[in-house]
């Protein structure tokens, strides 16, 4: 997050005009703010306002949050808990976040198969690329619930579908026959 940032430039090349001192002092204060949890604090806040907002806002934080190099536990299990909010939305970010996650979100895959049959077509759409990328190890119950989207009547949803069983290489052959019916489509691109 914040460090990450904060090590891509030199602290000494900030500009006093910013009003936060030198650069030594800048980085006093957020070793200092690190160690008494302000920013740990300033997460929680963030979060806590979230739930309050729109779902488009949710979404957008999701998606970003999803994105950061490092995750804490705590935007893992917010995303868990977006994944079943009432708007699609906040869902679709979720997914989305949890697929940028990778292994990190890997727990995450038995919540987001239920999506895939999600009334709104973006989230089946989201929920089928990241159940692909949050654990291509975790076969036995994601494959059957991708091989099943490939009958979608969507075809971006089918695609993702078959993306996502492709992440899974050999550990999906039990997904082959439908591949197979999945190619001779009429409208597949």
């Amino acid at each position: 997050g914040i460090g990450k940032l904060l090590s891509l430039i030199s602290l000494q090349m900030l500009p006093r005009r910013m009003g936060c001192g030198s650069g030594s002092t800048c980085w006093r204060r957020l070793v200092r703010w690190q160690r008494t949890g302000v920013w740990q604090r300033l997460h929680e806040t963030l979060l806590a306002a979230l739930r309050l907002e729109s779902g488009a806002l949710r979404r957008d934080m999701a998606r970003l949050l999803g994105t950061a190099e490092t995750q804490p536990a705590a935007v893992l299990a917010w995303l868990k808990t977006l994944l079943q909010d009432a708007n699609w939305e906040a869902r679709e970010g979720a997914a989305l976040a949890l697929g940028f996650m990778r292994a990190g979100a890997r727990d995450a895959a038995p919540m987001l198969s239920p999506l895939v049959k999600d009334p709104q077509p973006e989230v089946k759409l989201a929920a089928a690329w990241a159940l692909g990328h949050v654990d291509p190890a975790n076969t036995e119950t994601v494959v059957p619930v991708l091989v099943e989207a490939l009958a979608n009547a969507r075809p971006e949803i089918r695609i993702q579908a078959a993306d996502g069983l492709g992440q899974f290489g050999p550990a999906a052959r039990n997904a082959v026959p439908a591949l197979l019916e999945a190619i001779h489509d009429g409208d597949a691109e």
